[in-house]
This record gives structure tokens, C-alpha cells and sequence, in this order.
């Protein structure tokens, strides 16, 4: 499951501001977005009481309830760490990106189930 979650880059970036995902929340439809963004989002929605994904569309009433996505939050934060820049410079990717083949490698380690190592 982490092997899976890992191919796919745009589970760290939040598709509303286009950058890392900061207190990343899943919602309903199983999109993650930075809270503030996707609350933003919603905010404009209010007047008609129908909330949306703005990535699939799928529609939700009443609001859901944002709350933070702990395990997206802890990757977010190793994904910080100046040794995962080293392994993306090391890949040849500009900082930042991180999605070097040696960070996903590390990432998939650092994240997987003790009855998957």
C-alpha cells in the first residue's frame, strides 16, 4: 500500500495552491488538500450549501468536518528533512520537488508496516 501511495507525486501537493501539502486533510472523496485551502475553497461555497471536490467534483452536504490527516502530516514532515533533500539534489532533482527515486525508496521504508519490512 505505501509502494502504491508513493508512485503517484501529486499525493503531496495540495491541487488547490500547488505546493507541498501543509496540515493536510482527506476529504470525503478521498482527496487530500492543505486545510486552509480547501476551508477557502468551501468558504465560497457556503451561500449554497453544497460543497464540492475541486478535483473529481464529487458533492457533499452538509460541510464535512476538516480534520488533519496524521500519517499524510508526518510524511509532509520527514519530507522536510535536510536528508531527503540530499537524496533528491542526489538524484538530480531541484530541491523542493523531492521526488527522487532514492527518497521514494526511503520514504517507502521509513513508512511501511513492521510486517512489511
Amino acid at each position: 500500500m505505501a509502494h502504491a501511495f508513493l508512485r503517484n507525486e501529486g499525493s503531496f501537493t495540495c491541487s488547490i495552491c500547488l505546493d507541498f501539502l501543509t496540515v493536510p486533510v482527506t476529504i470525503p472523496c478521498g482527496h487530500n488538500y492543505c486545510i486552509s485551502c480547501i476551508a477557502g475553497f468551501w468558504n465560497v461555497e457556503d451561500d449554497k450549501g453544497i460543497y464540492s471536490c475541486p478535483q473529481c467534483r464529487a458533492t457533499f452536504t452538509p460541510r464535512p468536518a476538516l480534520n488533519k490527516n496524521p500519517l499524510l502530516a508526518e510524511m509532509m514532515e520527514e519530507l522536510k528533512k535536510p536528508e531527503f533533500r540530499t537524496a533528491c539534489l542526489n538524484q538530480g532533482q531541484k530541491p523542493g520537488t523531492a521526488f527522487g527515486r532514492r527518497l521514494k525508496c526511503d520514504l517507502q521504508r521509513a513508512f511501511m508496516l513492521p510486517s512489511m519490512k
